[in-house]
């Protein structure tokens, strides 16, 4: 039930709002100068941001606003499942080796989570998609 409770969290806040860097510090929703106290969010940013899911756009800014990249959705997956990535391979041509979400990339597509767009391509900074949003979570459940 909790691990439906997360992916559920995770879901509503991919859909309304984003999230995430490589630079990122935030450990608390009070460490973002962008989500206010009256955000109907405010709760579920501070638990995602405590347990290290989201990091924000920066250290002081969450974007609530801001589109959930391809690679910001498989990033949080990563984080979420606790997993030890390895950043220094890519198993997609236009994912660079050492970025902040080449490791949960490849994380994912050796899982069979993702598979890109074809032919090599994972398309790392296009928007994620509802539907893509439900077809990455249901093979993360169908793997886990």
């Amino acid at each position: 039930m909790r691990k439906q409770r997360i992916i559920s969290v995770l879901l509503t806040l991919c859909m309304a709002v984003s999230l995430l860097s490589n630079v990122a510090l935030a450990v608390s929703v009070t460490d973002f100068t962008d989500v206010a106290k009256d955000s109907w969010y405010y709760t579920d940013v501070d638990f995602v941001a405590q347990k290290g899911y989201f990091k924000g756009m920066s250290a002081t800014t969450f974007e609530p606003d801001t589109e959930m990249s391809r690679a910001m959705f498989v990033t949080v997956l990563a984080r979420y499942a606790g997993v030890k990535v390895n950043d220094s391979q890519s198993a997609f041509t236009d994912v660079p080796t050492g970025t902040w979400y080449t490791g949960a990339v490849n994380w994912a597509a050796q899982k069979k989570i993702v598979e890109g767009r074809g032919n090599g391509i994972f398309d790392p900074n296009a928007s994620v998609t509802r539907e893509e949003m439900c077809t990455i979570l249901d093979r993360y459940l169908t793997v886990t």
